[in-house]
């Protein structure tokens, strides 16, 4: 695949060109598990946090507006991402010091950990 700008590989991925967002995670898969090992520091939930990222922008690849860069987009839901995290987590570590059991809290459940995400 020649290189190809941002702008022009998100309006291929809008077409469902998976190569285009191949090539998109490899421009940025570097970069934004670095940045996100910065904000949360843990190498391997910055790696899962990036992949989430990278998800959420497939996802939502159709919300993309290619006058926005694309960079400064991924940082936005990376940040985003990784402070909801942080959230959940602070809420959960508060809650199991409140409520401790055996195995963490417990109401520990999907349902349960579904609604201290919200």
């Amino acid at each position: 695949m020649e290189a190809a700008g941002d702008a022009q590989l998100m309006a291929r991925v809008q077409g469902g060109d998976r190569q285009a967002f191949a090539a998109i995670v490899d421009r940025y898969k570097h970069r934004l598990v670095a940045y996100l090992g910065r904000l949360c520091s843990n190498g391997a939930r910055a790696e899962d946090l990036a992949q989430e990222t990278f998800l959420k922008l497939y996802r939502k690849a159709a919300d993309y507006d290619e006058r926005q860069a694309l960079g400064g987009y991924l940082y936005r839901l990376a940040t985003n991402l990784a402070f909801d995290d942080h959230r959940r987590r602070s809420r959960r570590r508060l809650l199991s010091h409140l409520m401790p059991t055996a195995g963490g809290l417990a109401n520990s459940s999907p349902e349960y950990d579904a609604q201290l995400s919200e």
